[in-house]
């Protein structure tokens, strides 16, 4: 009798232990056939730690089991959703299917993959039977924004169709305000559901700020707290930005700042001062930074007895600085920004890249945002005007 007890609790203690350390998403999409299909995934405590998973549907079917054990959302794309775009594959917003799952959820979807749509349904989670039937809500004018979409790309290779893409581009503009509409409707109307708060922090981040206090306490404080915190932490950080940039205007006196180099050493934005300065905001993770790069360097050596180039990394780390300044051999002294003592907010830079010429004195000149010649321009006339 006590060995049967003793079986019996082992038993209780083993499926509760299954119970809280698996999650299941089975699904059923036709269309996927025997294919890859690619997740992505994040605990909703840490937004920013992003996985990706890849698994294999057999016969349209597949199940994925996650491994972490707290309140997660889910992304599913299979790969039969991407798109051939003339220089990229492109997966529009209506060809996967998100997801949130908290522990011991058993969740089914069974759908269809269209040729501009995946359409589905879930089974096991009001959450997200909530959710999945809010986007039916603006399901034809996302299906017509995709085909807008396509139609600019194949329009777009070719000179002379400037007049064709942009009216295709407004066109799309008014898909995107149906969509916009139809989420503000639900928001509005359901601010006591948990899904309204991942809905708003999708939306721009003024639209944001307006309806983030109109949510119920139990909304702010539930599931997705932790993204709607990051969400209006980035809108502060937007609206400090904003200021920055409107306050900093020509002759103002640049605002004071220290940052660590790759070898640690702090280095002061007065220990520049007696030149020229170029603060140029700007990070290898940025297609249009990197590409700027040989420009930039032939400019360097050029002007280098006469302006001080300073790169201030922005969202990056040490060891990829390091490779980046070793690959593109990188001659002028580069500082790693700070999350704690943001010189990006400060200088009110809110595009990469973004730089900013300041005198001798340090205070501002003028200010570029992208890859402007003019700023080239800018410095020549500089060197020549005082020599």
């Amino acid at each position: 009798m006590k060995r049967l007890f003793f079986l019996i609790q082992v038993f209780f203690i083993s499926y509760s232990y299954a119970q809280t350390n698996n999650y299941t998403v089975r699904a059923e999409i036709k269309g996927t056939g025997n294919d890859t299909v690619y997740v992505w995934y994040y605990p909703l405590s840490n937004i920013k730690a992003v996985k990706r998973d890849t698994i294999l549907a057999k016969d349209n079917v597949f199940t994925y089991k996650l491994p972490i054990n707290e309140p997660s959302a889910i992304a599913i794309l299979p790969k039969k959703s991407w798109i051939k775009k003339v220089s990229y594959m492109y997966m529009p917003q209506t060809r996967f299917i998100e997801l949130f799952v908290s522990p011991n959820d058993r969740i089914q979807i069974k759908g269809v993959l269209n040729k501009y749509y995946l359409d589905y349904k879930v089974i096991g989670s009001i959450l997200n039977q909530d959710y999945s039937k809010f986007k039916l809500s603006y399901k034809a004018p996302a299906i017509e924004a995709v085909k807008l979409e396509l139609q600019i790309d194949s329009l777009s290779q070719f000179e002379g169709k400037k007049k064709e893409v942009d009216e295709l581009f407004d066109r799309r503009g008014k898909q995107f305000s149906e969509i916009t509409n139809a989420k503000l409707q639900f928001i509005d109307q359901n601010l006591n559901n948990n899904i309204t708060a991942y809905i708003l922090s999708r939306l721009p981040l003024d639209t944001f700020a307006e309806y983030y206090p109109k949510l119920t306490s139990s909304v702010q404080n539930g599931m997705f707290n932790a993204l709607l915190k990051h969400t209006y932490q980035t809108y502060l950080d937007y609206t400090s930005a904003k200021k920055a940039d409107k306050e900093l205007t020509q002759g103002k006196q640049a605002p004071a700042f220290s940052l660590k180099g790759t070898d640690d050493t702090v280095i002061s934005l007065a220990d520049f001062k007696g030149k020229f300065i170029v603060l140029d905001f700007w990070g290898t993770w940025c297609s249009p930074c990197v590409q700027e790069l040989p420009t930039l360097k032939s400019y360097y050596e050029k002007y280098k007895s006469e302006i001080n180039f300073v790169g201030i990394a922005c969202k990056e780390n040490k060891i990829t600085l390091e490779k980046a300044i070793s690959e593109y051999q990188l001659g002028w002294t580069q500082l790693i920004n700070s999350n704690e003592n943001d010189v990006s907010l400060l200088y009110g830079v809110q595009s990469f890249p973004t730089k900013i010429i300041l005198d001798k004195d340090l205070k501002i000149i003028k200010r570029f945002t992208g890859v402007d010649e003019d700023f080239y321009k800018t410095l020549d006339g500089l060197i020549k005007s005082n020599n």
